[in-house]
């Protein structure tokens, strides 16, 4: 259609095709980044599980930052920090105890992005949390007695006395 066989009165807006082009480029470069961010995380989870695996904890989560919508790898590249880290263990051996399912939480991680080994390398952490789910046969071998649970209580050796457990410096 030419400007000739427009309708009288209708008239192109100046820029009108520019203000799309430009829409759609801000549409594609958001998706771009958010591609960039989802894929990135995912990929340093799987290596960060993939090096856990090769230590020998066969299942093992990680999950890289706090919110979903927050960035995590833009802010690794550019600032240095990630918010959070979590881990998640089940089945496995922690010092020499057999843990069914543990949890670690680290918060305020200093990193240094290697991107030719697609990796994060941690150089401090400011603030972390971990907790521990043992079984009653882990706590009854690392007592020396039989241990299990009654009436949702862990009771401990033949008259089932009801566990009363501390940690004091490493030892249980």
């Amino acid at each position: 259609m030419t400007d000739g066989d427009r309708a009288p009165g209708r008239r192109r807006r100046p820029g009108s095709a520019t203000a799309a082009i430009a829409a759609l480029l801000i549409v594609v470069a958001v998706l771009g980044v958010v591609g960039v961010e989802l894929a990135g995380r995912r990929m340093i989870e799987s290596t960060a599980a993939d090096m856990l695996a090769e230590q020998g904890v066969a299942d093992a989560s990680v999950r890289l930052g706090g919110d979903w919508w927050r960035p995590v790898i833009f802010t690794a590249l550019l600032d240095g920090t990630v918010e959070e880290v979590t881990v998640d263990l089940s089945g496995t051996d922690v010092a020499g105890v057999q843990v069914a399912r543990a949890r670690y939480v680290l918060e305020d991680l200093e990193v240094a992005p290697d991107l030719r080994a697609k990796s994060l390398r941690v150089s401090a952490i400011r603030r972390g949390s971990f907790r521990l789910l043992l079984s009653p046969d882990a706590v009854g071998e690392e007592l020396g007695v039989e241990a299990r649970i009654v009436d949702d209580r862990l009771v401990v050796g033949p008259d089932d006395e009801p566990a009363k457990l501390r940690v004091d410096g490493e030892e249980l």
